[in-house]
């Protein structure tokens, strides 16, 4: 049996469209994650300190190892390496409070907060204790 010419000359455009909304419907099951955006070092530095006022201590901690992924050359990326060990040890994750503390002692020996880090990781496994 022979098609009209009409039909055939539908045919390609049709399949097009049909393949074309197979594939689109595909991308609708996949998990879609949030685009990397990169912010200034300010804006996020503050936002992990209104967090930490919040009382928002884990999403401030995140917050500021943000700053630190972001802006690693940074003045504000070792202050927020210990404001992140302070917010993990604020929401009682004491384990990822002595490894945050861990890094920033080993990365920066000579700074003039060195002392605190040690304190505060005496602190949390004080508090792990009692």
């Amino acid at each position: 049996m022979k098609m009209p010419v009409r039909i055939k000359s539908l045919f390609p455009a049709l399949f097009a469209v049909v393949t074309a909304a197979a594939l689109s419907a595909c991308s609708l099951f996949e998990d879609e994650k949030p685009a990397y955006v990169e912010k200034p070092v300010d804006e996020l530095y503050n936002r992990g300190v209104d967090m930490m006022t919040g009382r928002r201590f884990v999403d401030s901690a995140r917050t500021f190892e943000e700053v630190e992924r972001q802006h690693p050359y940074s003045v504000w990326a070792t202050k927020a390496q210990l404001m992140a060990a302070y917010g993990y040890y604020k929401s009682n994750n004491y384990q990822e409070a002595i490894s945050a503390l861990d890094r920033f002692i080993q990365l920066h020996p000579t700074n003039p907060d060195v002392g605190y880090a040690y304190y505060l990781k005496g602190l949390a496994y004080y508090e792990q204790i009692s």
